[in-house]
């Protein structure tokens, strides 16, 4: 698809620019590649977009966006030149537009050009990536299981991410053929008691899985997810109890497992980096090699789970369905398909998958309200 040149808006003029940190390494987005074409005018193009800026400034400006110096040495650079406020306001109009931003100056050019394709500040991505440790483990001496792990290992590695010892990361990654060996059961309820956060990664087969995280004091949990997926499974229920794996993944090549990890190491550096919005807190992602498909699959929470959910109360249950119904006054909200909620879609899926009701969420000082504030 052809990009189009888009040029750059005016500067503000007597704007001064204090949301800027001058403090910190700063240069052209690494995504772009420069080019200056005449004495006033500087092209930054992209994969998709290109942008075309204007004056003399931008130009001389190009030597000292290089990510090796801060926003104050880049304004004493034109002291006497370019007066200081000057020179802030038209950093602050560039960092706001993204045509620059701050960078790690000790970390790849190449992988910060990722991270803005991702949407990550380059600099903020790279400090969330070094403050964690991933620990990669085979559940199993399965020779896919062996290969996957040391091909994730490798993958991570390549994509920035700190793999550790089991004892020194505070992410651990289990490899296996099935997502639902039987005992993983007991490693579920093992991880949640030493307080450890863990996650599946299956590479083999025609669809390699990754994810979710398993919080130690979260939920879902793995007995949640399993439950689920033995909906689709309906045939395991009738193999015997001795058989720990009911359908090892047995289609692979070297190849499919090193894409398979590939895959995997990118996702997960890329939750490492933006833990804010990580999709694999909740989600198993797949990839469908036969119809060369990408996919987030929701795990709900198991009504009372007896590992993570709250403990079945009967009589309590029995109590609250005797009572009454009270029909109660809400805010709606109209809706694009025709009707009409007192909740957001999303909303109604976060009480869900949090085992929560509506009625938890009443309007006035309620929970849902003050998430919403917070939000």
């Amino acid at each position: 698809m052809p990009d189009q040149i888009t040029s750059a808006g005016p500067l503000p003029k007597d704007a001064i620019a204090t949301e800027i940190d001058l403090g910190r390494p700063i240069g052209i987005s690494p995504h772009f590649s420069v080019h200056a074409t005449g004495k006033r005018q500087v092209l930054l193009l992209s994969e998709e977009r290109s942008f075309r800026l204007g004056g003399r400034l931008y130009v001389a400006l190009l030597p000292y966006l290089d990510g090796k110096r801060t926003g104050q040495d880049v304004v004493k650079a034109f002291d006497g030149r370019v007066p200081a406020e000057r020179m802030r306001s038209v950093l602050q109009d560039m960092l706001k537009k993204n045509y620059i931003c701050y960078l790690d100056a000790a970390a790849p050019a190449a992988r910060q050009a990722m991270w803005v394709e991702l949407g990550l500040p380059p600099a903020d991505a790279e400090r969330d990536l070094a403050g964690h440790a991933v620990a990669v483990v085979p559940v199993s001496r399965n020779p896919v299981v062996i290969q996957s792990t040391k091909a994730l290992r490798l993958a991570l590695t390549q994509a920035g991410v700190q793999v550790a010892a089991r004892k020194d990361a505070d992410l651990l990654v289990v490899v296996v053929e099935d997502y639902l060996r039987r005992d993983l059961a007991t490693m579920n309820r093992r991880m949640r008691k030493a307080g450890r956060t863990w996650m599946l990664f299956k590479a083999g087969g025609s669809m390699p899985l990754l994810g979710p995280l398993f919080r130690p004091h979260g939920a879902p949990c793995w007995a949640c997810l399993s439950n689920h997926m033995m909906e689709n499974r309906p045939g395991d229920t009738v193999v015997r109890a001795e058989a720990a794996v009911i359908r090892p993944a047995r289609a692979y090549t070297p190849a499919s497992l090193s894409f398979a990890a590939t895959f995997a190491a990118l996702e997960l550096a890329r939750a490492l980096a933006d833990e804010k919005s990580s999709t694999l807190e909740s989600h198993v992602l797949s990839f469908d090699l036969p119809r060369r498909a990408y996919g987030q699959h929701m795990v709900r929470l198991t009504p009372n789970c007896p590992v993570c959910g709250a403990k079945e109360r009967p009589k309590e249950t029995l109590e609250r369905a005797k009572k009454p119904l009270v029909l109660q006054a809400h805010p709606v909200l109209g809706q694009v398909d025709g009707g009409w909620r007192t909740l957001p879609a999303d909303e109604v899926v976060y009480c869900k998958a949090k085992g929560k009701e509506q009625s938890d969420y009443e309007v006035g000082g309620s929970e849902f309200e003050k998430r919403c504030a917070r939000r």
